[in-house]
């Protein structure tokens, strides 16, 4: 979420990764190897040492590690001490801590299997766009948002939930480009009832640049963005289409979710919706995870399991895996006891780019 493009596919395999990865910590001890392997991410180092004989331990230094030669590299251990070392932009991981067992699992993807209606009706959360904390705070990270051209005002349709209902106003229309994705330029077309050209670029500017923190794999398939007025209490809200490659959303509960700090949560949600919905929902093995796990993260998910559970359960997933230090270790839990299966095959399909 900086400019430049990071290539970050990690791929996680069986590895549940339970806590291991510790943020901004350089453990001590015997090199396996003096080798400065290079992987795109701690979870690509964390993998390698499951699979390397003797690996007991790992240091891995990010992108914006001061020393240019260890940046992105992978060390190994084969003999840990106890005493750790704070060290900005480094993760570390001791393997007894890590998980690496499969989670056991009675539905068989092979059976053609249909989702469980009868599942645990107590959920730990809501909604995971409001009740969890903010997955990626704003002030983490630059934005890939680049620039913005005006087109003009043209008729354009828009969803509007303050009336739910496609409206068809004579929209302010403008091109978004982000440094990481200049071949799929962004529409964000403006509810002419901001009044002015100069407001409605206000509008484009803010939501693109929010838009532009979040990782690639989340907007790589989004067109367009609508942008229209209202609040709540006026009925609105926001969503993203999967079909239309779209989000749309009533910039007062876009205001509010910036002053409550789950803006970034919001994005994640609808660009689930926009990029892994109608890949995954109706795959055997995700009904199985589904089934397995017995539960939803959310009252949400719960009541519309077909259309919401996988964006409910991708901001979960995402926060304990990628920022596991901006959530509480009771709220860690809750989701790994919960949806344990549903995480594993998060691990194992989605490749983040960011």
């Amino acid at each position: 979420m900086k400019f430049h493009l990071l290539l970050l596919c990690l791929i996680l395999g069986d590895i549940l990764a339970e806590d291991c990865l510790k943020n901004n910590k350089k453990i001590k001890g015997k090199l396996l190897n003096k080798k400065r392997i290079k992987k795109n991410s701690a979870e690509e180092c964390l993998s390698l040492c499951e699979k390397t004989k003797g690996c007991l331990g790992l240091v891995y230094y990010k992108a914006k590690y001061p020393k240019k030669k260890l940046r992105k590299r992978c060390f190994m251990y084969k003999k840990i001490s106890k005493k750790t070392k704070k060290a900005s932009n480094t993760i570390s991981a001791i393997m007894k801590e890590c998980s690496t067992s499969p989670v056991d699992g009675k539905c068989d993807p092979t059976s053609n299997p249909t989702l469980n209606e009868n599942m645990e009706t107590s959920t730990p959360f809501s909604g995971t766009v409001h009740d969890l904390p903010n997955i990626s705070p704003l002030s983490e990270y630059s934005t890939k948002f680049k620039e913005v051209s005006y087109v003009g005002q043209e008729i354009r349709m828009m969803w509007d939930y303050r009336v739910m209902q496609w409206i068809y106003p004579e929209a302010f229309v403008f091109t978004s480009i982000f440094s990481d994705n200049k071949d799929v330029p962004l529409e964000v077309r403006v509810n002419p009832e901001f009044g002015t050209e100069e407001k409605a670029l206000e509008q484009a500017v803010r939501y693109s640049e929010i838009l532009g923190q979040i990782p690639l794999e989340f907007r790589a398939r989004l067109e367009i963005l609508d942008l229209s007025a209202g609040t709540w209490s006026d009925g609105g809200r926001g969503g993203g289409n999967y079909g239309r490659k779209s989000m749309n959303l009533n910039t007062g509960c876009g205001e509010d979710m910036i002053a409550e700090g789950t803006i970034n949560n919001f994005f994640f949600h609808e660009g689930s919706h926009v990029s892994f919905d109608y890949l995954h929902k109706d795959e055997a093995e995700w009904i199985c995870a589904q089934n397995d796990d017995g539960a939803f993260i959310s009252s949400y998910a719960r009541v519309n399991p077909a259309s919401e559970d996988i964006a409910e359960s991708v901001n979960a997933w995402y926060l304990i895996t990628f920022h596991p230090d901006n959530i509480s270790k009771e709220q860690t839990a809750k989701i790994k006891k919960t949806i344990p299966n549903r995480i594993a095959y998060f691990n194992k399909y989605i490749k983040i780019v960011s």
